[in-house]
């Protein structure tokens, strides 16, 4: 069971990087100031829940129900910015 568990922290952890890494990756090439702020708030957002799922393996038990529920509404926060960075870039096309 310890060993599965592991490896799930390692292949979020990868995740969570890729989508961090490929938003940067968008925001380097952007150059109009409303894409640009939408996708600093998507980042930001990405960074979170990152940060949220990180500590929610370190975390005691009486903790995690604490950080469950701000990564719930870390997620939420994250598919706003997400469709706002979409609705941007379809207003912009």
């Amino acid at each position: 069971m310890k060993k599965a568990s592991v490896k799930v922290q390692k292949v979020t952890k990868r995740l969570d990087a890729k989508k961090i890494i490929a938003i940067q990756a968008k925001l380097a090439s952007v150059k109009n100031p409303k894409k640009r702020a939408a996708l600093k708030a998507q980042l930001k957002a990405a960074k979170k829940v990152a940060a949220l799922r990180k500590a929610l393996y370190k975390a005691s038990p009486a903790q995690k129900k604490v950080i469950k529920a701000k990564l719930a509404a870390a997620k939420v926060a994250l598919k706003k910015a997400a469709a706002k960075v979409k609705r941007v870039s379809a207003a912009l096309k």
